[in-house]
């Protein structure tokens, strides 16, 4: 067991010893004892006695009647030598026994022969000691303080019977007394404890008060943290204490202060680096790693932090044995630790932490104070720096936002920048075309103030210093051009950079947006001439280069664009009035406000007929709320493209059906109202309705060859065997009469089945049972049929609370009726299902099979019937589904539109 462990619960029992039964199991507490309960013995002239108190001194978990141990603290009479040593050894389970169970109740117990009474639990080894000893009689009377139970006091006697009442009262009475005195003796003592404390917490108070003031006052943290350390070790009573500062940069802890008894050390650094096996050194280092506070009762023998031989000869030669460090820290990270030990062991507790963790939230404020003052005084001399800065780049800003000529724009930029870096080779490399990164002019200011404009086409973007910049979109600083490896070096660039003598530059690179236009560079012949300062420069320029680039480009573009713009505005005005749709905009109020020439040849009414007029004067008014909704549908969604139909009005009065597409008009960002294209749907409409009819005639000719492959398959075949078998009559009857009758039976059999099959048929051709029974009983109908004629089961559920409209019926009848019959000839399917429901908009029909399946890709030509299905489901406005696969069965869904 490590010694801060085993520290940690000799300090857990001096904490207890302040309880009520932990008191009471003192020596002071057994004094008190004893004498209650000799005067007990006296008293009741009993032949002895003995007090049981609660393992660990509470009880009040066993009294609740949740288990416990008690174990004997004082005894009287107890005097042989075998039984006593017994008793006093044995723990008594609380509710086991006469003593057990006083604590358990709470009450006093009394018996007149205790091995005979099985009023209570008995155990063997107590159960002896009475044996031994010859007790007969007992009183056991629970010792109560408040609401605690801390144990039992009670006598005995070796006669049998021999207390009564009176003798209980009193043994009450007398224990009540002895607990009161515990009690009393108590609160006596921990008010003495509570005045210490007091007086610790004034001291403490008013020391931070002081330093607080202190720290509010100077501008020098030495003289506070030299405070701190010093009350550090006098109000913890600590043998030394000392602060640790960490460095800035390595976060190496290091000494600072401290106050010691002795000559003090300095132990260099505490903490240093390691990779996460190690992570910690000595208590102070410990501290720093967890950012709390720690504590160790034995330091030298402590395994939880890593120990190092200076540390641990320091503690050696000073005797230290209990120490504890906080650390000192800020929003930045730790700034250090703040450390106290004494040679007294297990001396330090969470009170003792909380203290230290104050003291070193001060050290915190005046280590953080410190730096922030010399951060300001600092930042105050580069913030004047800063605005002279800003002045002469606002004043070259407006200089260069005067110039509209880009060649005077460059030539002032770079003029100023070699101004403001004391240099007087600035070049501005531009980028002619961002699409051939290969073509640059250079602008380079002479000696003279001219302006040198060189076109070269000799560099690239993955070479150079420049190239490098552009590159990474960041300044680029070149200390010893010649010998800097960073770049690839251009065997121009170069001899240009020697001829010069030149051997530091800085390049920035100058962007709009994303699209690079150059750099804007400067170029020095001395050895590491420019720093991130120039480089900031340098950038506020460049933005204005990049902004006067962009804006003369852009001004080029504008007057190459206008023409263009007036012959695209002539071409769009012909696109409009040439298209056959008619193009409009309308304001939000519905009145027209454009409308192209289309709108005469489509209503016969020209255009200037139609500006100007409100919509109920143009739609047709059983269209006009379509009209009115779609631009209700624009106002809530103006940046969505809105689809209506409605009907134009004709100039002879007929209605013309347009189809037409709109979305919102914007003026300064507020929307103002709408415009869209409209096509005249007359031709389509004619189209649908022929292809329509065509798709119904289509249907009925595959109705017809259904119904005569179905007349051919079972009719058909049926006359011809009523055909054979009166064949066969004709030849029996004049050989064998008798064989002749049988033969017309068959031929009757014939006969029903022929009609029965020809009955069905004409049903399936027009049930007229759908339009007196509903949709319903047809389906039952007729796959009552079908079983009936090829044998399928075929479950059926319907599920319609009312009839639905009749085209609808009709149109699921026969999808019905061609999903059964590709199912009996294709499928060879053991059970068929048939299942119709229907919702609030739709009606539903389900037929499904487990049969063989197919390929649904793979229908050969020639077989109609799934198409059939879905040309019907789709002229009703209806949904058709298939799902098929290779011996998985077939369903077949449809969904119809009921409203």
């Amino acid at each position: 067991m490590s010694p801060t462990r085993d520290g940690t619960r000799r300090r857990a029992a001096r904490t207890a010893g302040s309880g009520l039964g932990a008191f009471a199991a003192s020596a002071s507490g057994k004094r008190i004892l004893r004498e209650a309960l000799d005067e007990t013995v006296r008293l009741l002239r009993a032949d002895g006695g003995m007090v049981y108190l609660a393992v660990g001194g509470d009880a009040a978990g066993a009294a609740g009647g949740r288990g416990g141990d008690l174990r004997l603290v004082v005894d009287a009479g107890l005097d042989v030598s075998a039984g006593l040593r017994q008793v006093r050894t044995v723990r008594l389970r609380v509710g086991h026994g006469l003593f057990g169970m006083a604590v358990s109740d709470g009450t006093v117990q009394v018996t007149g022969d205790y091995l005979a009474d099985d009023r209570f639990r008995h155990s063997a080894a107590s159960d002896a000691v009475v044996h031994d000893v010859g007790i007969h009689s007992m009183i056991a009377a629970p010792l109560r303080v408040g609401r605690e139970t801390v144990g039992a006091l009670g006598v005995f006697s070796t006669a049998i019977d021999r207390y009564g009442p009176a003798q209980q009262a009193l043994v009450r009475t007398l224990a009540e007394h002895a607990a009161l005195s515990i009690g009393s003796t108590v609160l006596i003592r921990e008010l003495g404890s509570a005045r210490r404390q007091l007086g610790r917490r004034i001291r403490v108070e008013r020391t931070l008060r002081e330093i607080t003031a202190e720290l509010a006052a100077l501008r020098d943290p030495a003289t506070v943290l030299q405070r701190t350390v010093d009350a550090s070790a006098a109000l913890l009573n600590a043998d030394g204490a000392r602060i640790d500062l960490a460095d800035t940069d390595t976060g190496v802890l290091s000494w600072g202060f401290d106050a010691a008894t002795g000559q003090r050390e300095a132990l260099g650094p505490i903490i240093g680096e390691h990779d996460e096996s190690t992570p910690d050194e000595g208590i102070t280092g410990r501290a720093s790693r967890l950012g709390r506070t720690v504590w160790t009762g034995d330091y030298l023998t402590d395994d939880r932090f890593i120990h190092r031989e200076p540390l641990d000869a320091f503690a050696r030669r000073n005797g230290i044995r209990s120490a504890m460090a906080a650390p000192i820290a800020a929003d930045t990270g730790i700034l250090g630790t703040l450390t106290v030990y004494t040679s007294r062991v297990d001396d330090y507790d969470s009170a003792d932490a909380d203290l230290l963790s104050s003291l070193a939230d001060q050290a915190s404020l005046a280590i953080t104070n410190a730096r922030r003052i010399e951060a300001l005084t600092r930042s105050r001399s580069e913030l004047a720096a800063r605005a002279a800065l800003e002045r002469g780049l606002r004043e070259i800003t407006a200089g260069i936002t005067a110039e509209r000529d880009l060649d005077r724009v460059l030539h002032r930029i770079a003029s100023e920048a070699a101004r403001l870096l004391g240099n007087d080779r600035v070049v501005i490399n531009v980028l002619d075309d961002p699409a051939a990164p290969s073509r640059w002019t250079r602008y380079a200011p002479e000696p003279t103030g001219e302006l040198e404009v060189v076109p070269f086409d000799r560099m690239s973007l993955s070479q150079g210093a420049n190239g490098r910049a552009i590159t990474e979109r960041r300044a680029f600083i070149v200390s010893d051009y010649h010998e800097d490896l960073r770049f690839v070096h251009r065997p121009g660039a170069d001899a240009y950079m020697r001829a010069n003598g030149l051997n530091s530059l800085i390049t920035v690179p100058i962007f709009d947006g994303d699209t690079p236009l150059g750099t804007l560079a400067a170029e020095a012949t001395e050895l590491d001439a420019f720093d991130p300062e120039d480089a900031e420069r340098l950038e506020v320029l460049a933005r204005q280069a990049g902004i006067a680039i962009a804006n003369a480009r852009l001004l080029d573009r504008l007057q190459r664009s206008e023409a263009e713009v007036r012959r695209s505005e002539a071409r769009f005005r012909y696109l409009v009035n040439a298209s056959p749709d008619v193009v409009w905009e309308i304001e939000l109020g519905g009145r027209f406000t454009f409308v192209s020439d289309a709108i005469e040849r489509m209503t016969g009414r020209p255009a200037a007929d139609v500006v100007g007029r409100p919509m109920a004067e143009v739609i047709t008014p059983d269209t006009l709320p379509e009209a009115i909704d779609q631009l209700r549908r624009i106002l809530l969604d103006p940046h969505g493209v809105v689809e209506a139909r409605f009907a134009l009005v004709h100039r002879d009065g007929h209605a013309v059906p347009v189809e037409n597409f709109a979305t919102g008009v914007f003026h300064e960002g507020r929307l103002v109202g709408g415009h869209g294209s409209g096509r005249d749907l007359t031709e389509r409409d004619r189209l649908e309705r022929d292809l329509g009819r065509q798709a119904s005639e289509l249907a009925s000719s595959a109705e017809r060859a259904h119904l005569a492959r179905e007349l051919h398959d079972s009719v058909t075949q049926a006359l011809f065997a009523m055909t054979l078998v009166s064949r066969s009559i004709e030849l029996l009857l004049p050989r064998d009469p008798a064989a002749a009758r049988a033969k017309f039976g068959e031929l009757r059999d014939l006969q029903r089945e022929a009609l029965a099959e020809m009955r069905s048929l004409i049903f399936e051709l027009r049930p007229g049972s759908i339009e007196r029974d509903g949709l319903s009983q047809a389906l039952k109908t007729h796959a009552t049929a079908v079983e009936s004629r090829v044998g399928l089961p075929i479950g059926l559920d319907v599920d319609l609370e009312e009839r639905l409209p009749l085209g609808v019926e009709e149109t699921l009848y026969r999808i019905a009726q061609e999903a059964l019959h590709n199912i009996v000839r294709h499928a060879g399917a053991q059970t068929a299902e048939l299942r119709l429901t229907r919702g609030p908009a739709w009606a539903r029909l389900e037929v499904r099979d487990d049969g063989r399946g197919f390929d649904a890709a793979g229908i050969p030509e020639g077989h109609l019937g799934v198409a059939g299905m879905r040309a019907r489901a789709e002229r009703a406005g209806g949904r058709f589904t298939l799902a098929t696969a290779l011996g998985e069965g077939t369903t077949v869904t449809v969904e119809l539109p009921v409203g």
